[in-house]
């Protein structure tokens, strides 16, 4: 048995599960997260190279303003956070090494 399923309908899915929180200790983390997988959905039909590229950049540039609202005390860490993982989720489903790289060089 094999499994015929898009990234587009994973993200979609991604989306909904974290749509349906009840948990108001995560609500804001949810809400990084679904900004994330949107924001993704919007890029679904880049090519695998330009799709992995600019958000790629786009957690290099996230690494940055993290450690600038740290240091300036503006932190909204839990939205970030969901932000953040959203896009590493994704990628990490076209390579694992997504994972393990150091967005902060």
């Amino acid at each position: 048995m094999s499994v015929n399923i898009t990234l587009k309908e994973i993200i979609e899915r991604k989306i909904r599960y974290f749509s349906n929180n009840t948990d108001k200790y995560i609500d804001t983390l949810c809400k990084g997260y679904i900004r994330g997988f949107e924001e993704m959905l919007e890029d679904i039909d880049l090519s695998e190279d330009e799709f992995i590229a600019k958000y790629i950049k786009k957690l290099r540039e996230l690494s940055e303003t993290i450690k600038k609202d740290a240091e300036n005390g503006a932190l909204d860490a839990d939205g970030l956070n969901g932000y953040n993982n959203a896009f590493v989720d994704v990628l990490q489903l076209l390579d694992e090494e997504y994972v393990y790289i150091d967005f902060s060089e």
